[in-house]
């Protein structure tokens, strides 16, 4: 079962993005009043990604260090920022209409088609990404997105890096 979660969770984050690489999720932010952002040069795990699969695990941990390294942060034991990420995913259910255009009836009725519903099952994600500052212990910056897992697995370490790249755009300056 956490094996499964784990390549959902890489799902989750490909169901997010478009095949370009940008991703076309609503990414949801949250900045401490009492964040020094402009101080910030250093940064560890405080956790492997929790809920995902090695390799899931392996695809975040990369973006994020690619990430955070672009602004000039370097990876270290006694860091001045610890990185979090957790992710969920669940099954839903939807109601789709299904319509028939071929005609037949009598009347007022006659070429109208039918119309019925199907029930489809899909599977939705939440990444969240936290990051907090050591010196205070408190979370500085959170951010959140979620969708629809897609079906298929393509391309999914290049979708990944749309995601986090769309969320760590929405860093503050300074960073």
């Amino acid at each position: 079962m956490k094996l499964a979660l784990g390549w959902l969770l890489v799902a989750c984050l490909a169901g997010c993005a478009s095949t370009g690489g940008s991703s076309s999720a609503d990414v949801q932010v949250q900045v401490s009043d009492e964040a020094r952002f402009d101080t910030y040069q250093t940064y560890s795990w405080l956790t492997r990604p929790e809920g995902a699969k090695a390799e899931g695990a392996q695809f975040i941990v990369d973006a994020i260090d690619a990430q955070l390294q672009q602004r000039g942060w370097r990876k270290a034991e006694n860091a001045d920022i610890a990185v979090r990420v957790q992710v969920a995913t669940a099954d839903r259910q939807t109601i789709e209409p299904v319509y028939n255009a071929a005609g037949g009836g009598y009347g007022w009725m006659a070429g109208m088609g039918s119309m019925t519903t199907r029930a489809v099952a899909y599977r939705e994600g939440t990444m969240v990404v936290d990051l907090f500052d050591t010196a205070s212990k408190r979370g500085v910056w959170r951010a959140t997105v979620s969708g629809a897992l897609p079906s298929s697995q393509a391309h999914t370490k290049e979708l990944v890096d749309g995601v986090i790249r769309d969320m760590f755009a929405k860093l503050p300056a300074g960073s």
